[in-house]
């Protein structure tokens, strides 16, 4: 399938297939073979037509395959390189991620590395420290978010089916295409980084224990940083013409609202961008920490963050407690919390970390309780939105 680049095969390639493998290897009798393949939904069948049930038990085996021939087919080693070079093919992606999975070759974790570090690189990775100036002025407190009550396995299983949505969605977008200079455009740079981002972490994860700690270093490096050049290159183009922006949000989110006056509508704009940076800010903190969540790293996310204590660093360390299960550093978070008070954007990140903690996962009642007390969080049925400590709107989810 992958050398004919189809996902689904006539029963007269299958045969012609059976016949060179049983030659080769061992006799396999085709018909009893495909039957039970389909029982166990390795594979499906739509008429004399074979195809594979889901999409990671194919790359699965394209992984190992390459995990087999890369180190004697020079064939294999070459398109291997080429795939490294061109992750933002999706079928590359998985092919790679899955070869990873496999096989932990120092050669390809470099290539992978490489490309990581080719991503905005000219930018500097943020530090939300300082840098962040201009998103702040746009509030002049934080938001109290009001926790709507609902169920932790509901949610769960709804959050479990708009990933289903989302993997369906993207298998129907075409990959994006170099231009005629070989130039990606952003938003194909942008999922490059992020599916890199998430290679490497998925590297880490399976070999934490045979990377040499300095090795490890400059992969979780990578991991944190990537992400936060993205986030970097998008506030700088904003902060450009932040009016610009703030008014172009007013435009299209409050246009149909006519109760409001001039100056309502201009702080529920300003709130409102704030909220969408915040939501921006949130997403690449989770994901980078999500890359690297698990106790077998907990070392060394702690060593990195140690060396390099900015406040997008300490954010990425706590998302790696708070995007899974088990009890909350509070201690922790409470330290974080009072360093941020008077930086709203980075507070608002840590709040909505804390928050989709408690709507995704199973938490004790005290433990919940201190933590709504610590991050300004009301248990009730709305997300609160103070405007310049001033009006409230209240936003529900119907």
């Amino acid at each position: 399938m992958q050398s004919k680049e189809l996902r689904e095969l006539d029963i007269e390639y299958f045969r012609v297939f059976n016949n060179e493998f049983s030659a080769t290897f061992t006799s396999v009798e085709l018909q009893a073979r495909l039957r039970l393949l389909v029982e166990a939904r390795v594979l499906s069948k739509r008429g004399d037509c074979y195809s594979f049930a889901y999409p990671y038990v194919y790359f699965f085996f394209v992984g190992k395959y390459l995990s087999m021939k890369i180190y004697t087919d020079p064939k294999v080693e070459a398109w291997v390189v080429e795939a490294c070079s061109k992750l933002y093919v999706r079928s590359n992606a998985n092919a790679v991620l899955l070869l990873t999975h496999h096989d932990s070759n120092p050669w390809v974790i470099k290539k992978i590395a490489e490309v990581m570090k080719s991503c905005f690189h000219e930018k500097k990775p943020m530090e939300l420290n300082g840098d962040t100036g201009a998103v702040n002025k746009l509030v002049t407190n934080a938001s109290q978010l009001v926790l709507k009550a609902s169920s932790v396995d509901k949610n769960q299983e709804e959050l479990r089916g708009l990933n289903d949505e989302i993997d369906k969605s993207e298998d129907e977008v075409p990959d994006a295409c170099p231009d005629e200079n070989g130039e990606l455009a952003f938003v194909a740079k942008f999922t490059l980084l992020f599916k890199t981002a998430e290679i490497l972490g998925q590297i880490l994860k399976n070999y934490y224990g045979s990377l040499e700690k300095p090795f490890k270093a400059e992969l979780l490096r990578e991991v944190f940083d990537g992400p936060l050049r993205a986030l970097g290159l998008l506030l700088e183009a904003i902060d450009e013409d932040m009016e610009a922006f703030v008014s172009y949000i007013g435009n299209v989110v409050l246009k149909d609202d006519k109760s409001l006056s001039l100056e309502g509508r201009s702080q529920l704009a300003r709130k409102t961008s704030f909220n969408i940076l915040g939501w921006l800010g949130t997403s690449v903190v989770s994901a980078s920490a999500y890359f690297v969540a698990t106790d077998k790293l907990r070392e060394d996310v702690a060593a990195l963050v140690r060396s390099n204590p900015t406040v997008a660093y300490r954010l990425i360390d706590m998302g790696t407690r708070l995007v899974r299960p088990g009890h909350m550093p509070l201690e922790e978070i409470d330290k974080l919390a009072k360093e941020l008070k008077d930086n709203h954007y980075a507070f608002g990140i840590l709040q909505a970390l804390g928050v989709n903690h408690l709507y995704q996962y199973h938490t004790d009642a005290a433990e919940k309780q201190r933590l709504c007390n610590i991050l300004k969080i009301s248990m009730d049925g709305a997300k609160t939105i103070e405007l310049q400590g001033r009006d409230t709107k209240l936003i529900s989810k119907k």
